[in-house]
């Protein structure tokens, strides 16, 4: 019987010296996308030492829809009482005991690939994973597997690539997909009317910001991972 292959988030924030206030955040983003049902997620996303949050999921296609719910709420959550900026390291392999759910005794290489590409690539070898990070500011991700049948490059590129047009879009932009990503049954007439544009400045605005390119890259990288995934069996 084929294993259960895994993915796994391990976040950190970066430079957090209000920890009781990053601890707070955390916690708010942490119930925000736990309270949504998910029917692969294997240990929901927890706070561990303040200023860290972890999750596992067994499908590497919902994993990557996590991560960019988390990536959302980190950026929508940096305000005048703190700024969050973070490294995600995202990691593919199997888990030693499936049964196991406490992120205390949880082992194996989903796990450790996420935390090597969190506190080896993004924090200490920063010159390599600098190249997927370049566009973007304040929350810097690195996909890795301690199996190199997994092709984590390509993944982080696509990643990259991603980001990058998010990052680079105005607040006016940012406002739009929002507000379409968070209500999908709002009309363009209606969006006009909640910003105070025309709904022709809708359409401009949508298509600036690349919002299909997006969408369309996004769903090809859920795609490969689901086919990585399907037809990934351990080197080790």
């Amino acid at each position: 019987m084929k294993r259960q292959s895994f993915m796994t988030i391990a976040m950190d924030i970066r430079n957090s010296s209000k920890q009781e206030l990053v601890t707070n955040e955390l916690d708010h983003i942490a119930k925000k996308i736990n309270h949504k049902e998910r029917e692969h997620c294997h240990i929901p996303f927890s706070i561990r030492r303040g200023d860290e949050m972890i999750a596992v999921f067994s499908s590497f296609s919902a994993g990557y829809d996590a991560y960019c719910e988390l990536y959302d709420w980190i950026e929508e959550s940096s305000n005048d009482r703190v700024k969050l900026s973070a490294y995600i390291g995202l990691g593919f392999g199997y888990i030693d005991d499936e049964s196991e759910r406490s992120l205390d005794k949880i082992n194996g290489t989903a796990i450790n690939s996420a935390f090597r590409a969190r506190d080896f690539y993004l924090k200490q070898n920063k010159s390599y994973s600098k190249q997927y990070n370049q566009n973007v500011k304040d929350i810097h991700t690195f996909a890795y597997s301690l199996d190199e049948t997994i092709p984590y490059e390509a993944i982080n590129h696509m990643i990259s690539n991603i980001n990058a047009i998010g990052a680079n879009r105005t607040d006016k932009q940012k406002e739009v997909v929002g507000l379409i990503e968070k209500n999908p049954e709002l009309t363009s007439m209606e969006i006009a009317d909640l910003i105070g544009i025309t709904e022709n400045g809708v359409y401009k605005i949508i298509q600036r910001s690349h919002y299909q390119l997006v969408k369309d890259a996004q769903y090809s990288l859920r795609k490969l991972l689901d086919f990585i995934q399907i037809n990934y069996h351990s080197g080790g």
